[in-house]
């Protein structure tokens, strides 16, 4: 998946806190391009975020998000029934996820 080079110039200006990836592959590469173009623009490569979303509750892969760059993971959990069924499955989610 490509970044389109309109998301790095509005997030490598002063115009963008943040970019938001879904795969790996992009989010290893395009830190080192974003720091780059935020340096060019005289901003401090670190006050832009990069979060990756939409991601299964795997934490080897979100480990190797985050060794990839990343600043923040957000998984998704799967449609439930009901509250009673959700609470478990975000209970196993963090077991998989924070441990």
């Amino acid at each position: 998946m490509a970044v389109r080079p309109a998301g790095f110039r509005l997030v490598g200006n002063d115009r963008g806190c943040g970019a938001l990836f879904m795969a790996i592959g992009v989010v290893e590469g395009s830190y080192r391009r974003l720091d780059a173009m935020a340096a060019e623009a005289g901003r401090d490569p670190k006050s832009i975020t990069i979060s990756v979303y939409g991601q299964p509750p795997d934490g080897a892969a979100v480990r190797s998000y985050l060794d990839a760059g990343a600043d923040r993971v957000v998984v998704r959990p799967e449609h439930v029934a009901n509250e009673y069924e959700m609470g478990r499955q975000l209970e196993r989610m963090a077991e998989a996820v924070l441990r």
